[in-house]
């Protein structure tokens, strides 16, 4: 009797795994991208240098991750991404800090979805950070979305990344509308008890519109720096952006454009000078970017151009403008393994003073093969 109690238990245990299993469907899926990229350095301030290297992500981010949902009727679902983002060159993690390792570094969110729109919490990509589920502004606008390398497409626009503690929430479509929300407690660990502001804060609101063939974008953010009475001249002032874009599918070419404006936004000037003072970093001023991807008989070829006109936010006399121009060819050799190529020219220019003129220009060329999975 025992043994048939036991029988049954046992089976009425697997008998309810199997149900649940089947009840949300769960997918594993990944991306692994391998590059060879060449790279040569100079500037004002720098010893020229010329690197061949082995790089992990050039094409897209190396990545592997769960992803599931679950229809709970009458039109709400739930659904989950974990995503995790390794080197494909030495199998370390990506998305980590000095102080902080991230299994899922990518995007660990889990979604409520209704018939009146969706609501995501976890960490994910800002609307403007070209990372994730969310980011809208660079992938209608940006035509490398992101970039590529270490130079093809990249650092044209302000600051922004993936964030903890984050609140995404998302409309239906209306007449091709589509509006989005973001806020982010802390953007980089936990939240600190209480409503001061301790951390850094995001503050996000975006709208698509798709008609036909043409796609518009808008979004409006904010870095809310951590309040430091220590350091109150760079944090004073909350980083704003404004940023809108588009694009125009004419096959078998599709156009895009961007433009942004922002004040007390972080801007990278890739170490054309050691600037040991962040003053440096906090910018006002206009990215504008503009590109085309051609679908060819031989795959598709992506072409980018980048113009960014910024000055000092706490420093006016301070200018950086920086321009450069992108090539990127890939070709699927099957639906999931493509081999790509591409070419990238920058060209940065640093004032701090008239007689203080710093400028660096950076060529890079790869080579690569990503499979997905």
């Amino acid at each position: 009797m025992k043994k048939n109690l036991l029988s049954c238990a046992v089976t009425g245990a697997l008998l309810c795994g199997s149900l649940g299993a089947h009840a949300a469907d769960v997918e594993v899926y990944g991306i692994v991208d391998t590059g060879l990229v060449y790279e040569r350095l100079t500037g004002t301030l720098l010893p020229q240098s010329n690197t061949f290297s082995m790089e992990s992500g050039v094409n897209s981010g190396s990545r592997f991750g769960l992803r599931g949902s679950e229809d709970l009727g009458n039109g709400f679902a739930v659904s989950f991404r974990l995503e995790n983002g390794f080197g494909s060159d030495d199998g370390t993690l990506k998305q980590s800090s000095d102080d902080t390792t991230r299994l899922f570094g990518r995007e660990a969110r889990v979604t409520l979805e209704t018939p009146y729109g969706s609501v995501s919490f976890g960490r994910m990509g800002a609307l403007t950070s070209g990372c994730g589920t969310f980011d809208i502004f660079q992938a209608e606008a940006d035509v490398m979305d992101g970039g590529y390398a270490n130079h093809i497409g990249t650092q044209v626009w302000f600051e922004r990344d993936r964030y903890d503690n984050l609140v995404t929430l998302e409309s239906p479509v209306f007449a091709g509308v589509k509006l989005y929300a973001q806020y982010s407690f802390a953007t980089d660990g936990q939240e600190q008890a209480g409503n001061e502001r301790k951390q850094d804060r995001y503050a996000a609101l975006g709208a698509t519109w798709t008609v036909g063939d043409l796609s518009l974008v808008g979004v409006v953010d904010s870095v809310l720096y951590e309040h430091d009475a220590e350091d109150y001249i760079i944090k004073r002032r909350d980083a704003v952006a404004v940023s809108v874009g588009a694009n125009y599918a004419l096959d078998p070419v599709t156009v895009f454009a961007g433009a942004q404006w922002g004040r007390f936004n972080k801007s990278s000037h890739i170490g054309i000078v050691d600037a040991s003072d962040d003053s440096f970093m906090i910018v006002d001023g206009w990215n504008f970017a503009a590109g085309a991807r051609f679908d060819l008989p031989c795959g598709s070829l992506e072409t980018s151009v980048f113009y960014d006109d910024l000055k000092g936010s706490y420093s006016p006399v301070m200018k950086l403008e920086k321009w450069g121009v992108g090539v990127m060819h890939s070709y699927p050799l099957s639906k999931r393994t493509v081999v790509y190529t591409g070419v990238g020219y920058q060209q940065h220019r640093f004032e701090n003073t008239p007689a203080y003129v710093y400028r660096m220009k950076a060529i890079d060329a790869t080579v690569g093969l990503k499979h997905s999975f």
